[in-house]
């Protein structure tokens, strides 16, 4: 006999908690509304002006917004070596003078497809 009176109690109590359905219209002014589909950034669209993100570089070994997952749309990417080059081990001479060597730099860099 406990046991069911139990149950009923538990039945009860999740019958109270269940939500009501509003009958009323929902107050629409502070949501957004949209009247135009959004343009699909990932493809190029001259009549627009969007760019796409093909060629675009991203970084690879992210989970951010800059991942090559997300900024390429899915389509993947690929690895391509990049040779640069900089100005390297500076040296500042008393007075106002900097001598700077020209080194190379190598490096791969991802680049959405």
């Amino acid at each position: 006999m406990m046991i069911n009176q139990k149950k009923r109690r538990q039945q009860a109590r999740l019958k109270q908690w269940t939500p009501r359905k509003n009958k009323h219209k929902r107050d629409l002014s502070y949501d957004l509304l949209y009247y135009q589909k959004s343009p699909n950034f990932c493809e190029k669209d001259q009549f627009l002006d969007v760019q796409g993100t093909t060629g675009r570089s991203c970084n690879r070994t992210s989970i951010g917004h800059d991942s090559c997952s997300n900024l390429c749309c899915g389509r993947g990417y690929n690895l391509i070596k990049q040779r640069r080059i900089e100005r390297c081990n500076c040296k500042f001479h008393w007075c106002c003078h900097v001598e700077c060597q020209t080194c190379s730099v190598e490096e791969w860099i991802s680049v959405c497809k």
